[in-house]
This record gives structure tokens, sequence and C-alpha cells, in this order.
């Protein structure tokens, strides 16, 4: 296992951000996103309108609660709710992880953020790469953004991948979205990934995918060459 010190300016990472298949020609429009009957989390109390990043998420009493975002580490298996306008937004999870995934604004003037995550475990990705993918469908959406970053118990983070810079906008049929970054610091303790929906329309998430990666393997993925660039300074 690399131990990269977080001082060390010079270690190596890929940040890909790649979308595939996008031609500009819009074939179909996914549905507008709706809830899931009897999701629980439809039932937490949550304000209308832009405020602070939250979360919802189990408080210390195991109650599900809308509560500031301490990004919370709950593993594969569960997709968080976090933004700064969830009130304004619909998510839809299905029991079956085989299904597509979605975020949907309530209305045309929404003009906060929403978002689906996973937060896992950094063990074992030490100094490795990684890759996360997925394939994304917009139906008129203002924002679509994907990332993929790690952090530590004290909100250190290191350089991660973010498709900030090439949105997806509109409506579009479904394309994959690739990110891959590395390698993993060693005072990571979580890795951060998912998509977030800005503004107004619909986003829908399949085949979501997070692997571990050698760097033979991360090279193999990456559309760019590997990049020398300085490690993130922590905050």
């Amino acid at each position: 296992m690399a131990q990269e010190s977080e001082e060390d300016d010079g270690y190596e990472i890929i940040v890909s951000a790649v979308l595939n298949d996008d031609d500009g020609i819009v074939v179909q429009a996914p549905p507008r996103c709706y809830e899931r009957d009897g999701d629980p989390l439809d039932a937490v109390p949550v304000a209308r309108g832009i405020g602070e990043q939250r979360v919802i998420g189990a408080d210390a009493e195991g109650m599900l609660r809308w509560r500031q975002d301490d990004e919370p580490l709950l593993g594969p298996a569960i997709w968080q709710r976090a933004g700064n306008a969830i009130g304004d937004y619909r998510f839809r999870v299905p029991a079956d992880a085989d299904k597509p995934i979605c975020i949907g604004a309530r209305s045309s003037a929404t003009q906060g953020f929403a978002q689906l995550r996973r937060i896992v475990s950094a063990e074992g990705m030490h100094g490795r790469y990684l890759h996360f993918s997925a394939r994304v469908s917009a139906r008129k959406a203002g924002m679509v953004r994907f990332w993929l970053a790690t952090g530590d118990e004290r909100n250190r983070r290191g350089r991660g991948g973010d498709t900030r810079d090439a949105p997806l906008h509109g409506t579009h049929d479904w394309r994959t979205v690739h990110l891959v970054v590395g390698p993993v610091p060693a005072y990571a303790n979580h890795v951060s990934y998912g998509f977030l929906l800005q503004g107004r329309g619909d986003a829908w998430l399949a085949d979501p995918r997070l692997e571990v990666l050698t760097r033979e393997q991360a090279q193999a993925v990456a559309s760019m060459p590997i990049s020398r660039v300085g490690n993130a300074r922590p905050h």
C-alpha cells in the first residue's frame, strides 16, 4: 500500500470526465422523476427553498432527519439525499438496485441543487486509482454534474474529478460518464461519488459502478494522458 504524504506536491493523478456517444441529437427523453411508493425518506419534513447544504440521515437515536451535512459514511448500499434545496426536488431510488435512480425539480423555477451520492470507506484504496462510471439521461435539465472525490473526518479533501467544466444541460438520451482519479491519498478515510441536478428538469442515472484500479488500468480507462499535478492542500 502506497503511503503518500499529504505534503507531497508531486503525486500523480488522473482526472477524467468523459461523456460518450454525445452527437448532439436527441433521440429520446426520459420521463419525469417520480417518488417510490413507501420510501421513508419522502416522509422526512424538509423545508422548501435554498438554504445551507444539508442531508437526510439518521440522528444519534436512529431517527431520519433533515440535518447539517456532515458527509455521513453510510456505504455503497445507501444513496444519500443532500443539497441546498432538497425540498424543491423529487427523488427516486428503487428497492431493486439494478433499476435507474433519479432527481427531478418540482417546478421550473427551482434555482438550488440536490444530489444523490454514496460515501464509502477508503480502506484498501490508498495509493490506488478509482473509476466511477454510470449512464445518464436528462429531461430539460438546468445542469447535471458528476463527481468523484476523497476526504477525511476533518473535511480535508484530496483532489477529485468533477464534470463542472462540461455539465449536461437540456434533454439527452442515455450516454455514459467516466471519472478517474488517483492515487487516493494516505489521509483519506472516505470516497464520495454521485450526481447533482441544479435548477429545473430531471436527471436519471443507471448502472453506477465504483472500481479500484491500478495505475496501468487507470491509464487504459482515461481519455487523456496521466497528468502531473500537485496534491490539493488540506483546508
